[in-house]
């Protein structure tokens, strides 16, 4: 049951985090983020490993509540999925923001 509600939830966040309009990116990086707490960590790896690259790119966002809201995303992914940060290709996009 606690594995369920992944995919209703990046069904609805997906296309929000890749609209033009920061207010719904803003909330479909917030559903993404809420729902990491309950799941199993190989269930959210298999649901967001596609999405980590869009979710970086947010750390390039002019918008400062983006940056933040991303970088938030990216602090609970680590805490509830670590193994997706560890991922070289994913490890190498969120240094390169660091710069």
């Amino acid at each position: 049951m606690k594995n369920d509600i992944l995919d209703p939830v990046i069904e609805h966040a997906g296309p929000l985090i890749i609209s033009q309009d920061n207010k719904e990116i803003y909330i479909g990086i917030l559903s993404l983020g809420a729902i990491l707490y309950g799941p199993e960590e190989k269930m959210i790896e298999k649901s967001f490993k596609q999405a980590m690259n869009i979710i970086i790119e947010l750390l390039g966002s002019n918008s400062t509540k983006i940056w933040e809201a991303s970088s938030w995303l990216l602090s609970q992914i680590s805490i509830f999925c670590p193994d997706l940060l560890y991922d070289h290709d994913i490890f190498n996009s969120v240094l390169g923001f660091a710069n």
